[in-house]
């Protein structure tokens, strides 16, 4: 396996563990540029921007939970 390949499988699983709560059930190599994850084909690079909107989606609702706490701390403080 490329490290290249390795990097993009490996940044996939982590921003999927960290928005999902679980591993990735169904992902496998078919060779240097395509994988297929959730039974679908896909090349390397969509798996990076797949993973990238996901990183996206991941820091969106982080951000949003943040807000949610810091206007209850400031609504308790009040």
């Amino acid at each position: 396996m490329s490290s290249s390949l390795r990097v993009v499988i490996q940044n996939y699983v982590e921003i999927y563990r960290k928005l999902y709560q679980r591993t990735p059930t169904d992902l496998k190599i078919l060779d240097r540029n395509w994988v297929i994850v959730n039974g679908v084909r896909l090349r390397l690079s969509d798996l990076e921007d797949v993973t990238h909107h996901m990183r996206q989606e991941y820091e969106q609702a982080t951000a949003r939970k943040r807000s949610i706490i810091l206007r209850l701390l400031d609504w308790f403080k009040g």
